[in-house]
């Protein structure tokens, strides 16, 4: 599976102490998610924040500490950030005050190394504009002229992102489709979701709503009704769906309502089939045949809503 994560860009944010970096990420969140502080070293270990980015869309800041940080503590700390390299898909290298040295060196050859791309931001430009001779030398030892830049006048906020968007690798900017290579336009999915005690107040779950977006999207028809309405409407108006998607815990009393012949899938399945490594979790599928019983089955339960289990 790769890197292990979730399946939307990571941006992760590298500089040296108090250059501005949990600002840039507050500025490019449209939130306070970082704590700014003008108190050098407020950032300690790495700190993911998912949240959207306008005109970009989902993905994850990684918020890092200083690259020069100090003492046995701060190696360590700069070593933490070293290391999430390896799950970032896009480099920001935040730098100040004309002060290019060995931190930057050191970055800028673990990006190489990874092979990830980097933007270099001179910040706090309106506290000064970097030198003409520091400028020309920075473009000409890393190939990356620095892009001018202050999270306080925000001037150039949309032309940043925009340079994101076109760094960030192209593949990664398309979402994943749950069903997009299984229905086409003007299919009619059926969406049978119970709403009972263990369902959230008031809402449905992620699964749930992600599946209905997901057929929005493919110029498909979503109908969605409850497990008890399945054969009455069924019967009343002659659809045969193309697809229907049910809640795991109701799925024998569905495949019952169903026609057959008709793909009858959970909204689990697709969940996990568009985020997960699905090829692993089907060749692993014949080891439950095998149980036996007695044998203890590990369960993760991760929904935040109330669980039964």
């Amino acid at each position: 599976m790769d890197k292990g994560r979730e399946n939307r860009p990571h941006i992760g944010i590298y500089g040296r102490r108090n250059t501005g970096k949990s600002s840039l990420i507050n500025l490019l969140a449209a939130q306070d998610i970082a704590i700014v502080s003008d108190h050098p070293g407020t950032t300690t270990d790495p700190v993911k924040k998912s949240c959207e980015i306008a005109g970009v869309g989902p993905v994850v800041l990684i918020d890092t500490a200083g690259i020069d940080d100090e003492g046995e503590l701060g190696s360590k700390r700069i070593e933490k950030s070293i290391r999430s390299i390896a799950a970032v898909d896009l480099a920001l290298l935040v730098i100040v005050n004309n002060i290019w040295g060995m931190f930057e060196d050191n970055m800028v050859a673990r990006f190489n190394e990874a092979e990830i791309p980097y933007l270099i931001i001179y910040n706090k430009s309106d506290l000064g504009l970097p030198l003409d001779e520091f400028s020309a030398r920075l473009e000409q030892h890393t190939d990356h002229t620095p892009f001018i830049f202050s999270t306080i006048d925000r001037s150039r906020a949309d032309e940043l992102v925009k340079m994101i968007k076109t760094s960030i690798p192209a593949g990664l900017l398309k979402a994943p489709a749950m069903l997009g290579d299984i229905i086409g336009y003007g299919d009619i999915v059926l969406l049978i979701t119970p709403i009972d005690v263990e369902a959230p107040e008031g809402r449905l779950i992620l699964p749930q709503v992600q599946a209905i977006r997901d057929v929005l999207d493919n110029d498909a028809i979503a109908i969605v009704l409850k497990e008890r309405e399945v054969d009455s409407f069924l019967e009343r108006s002659g659809i045969r769906p193309a697809l229907a998607i049910t809640d795991s815990q109701i799925f024998v009393k569905a495949d019952a309502s169903v026609p057959a012949g008709i793909p009858l899938t959970s909204f689990s399945i697709a969940l996990a089939r568009m985020k997960g490594d699905f090829d692993s979790y089907l060749a692993g599928t014949p080891a439950i045949s095998g149980l036996r019983d007695g044998d203890r089955i590990l369960l993760l339960e991760s929904c935040t809503h109330h669980v039964s289990c």
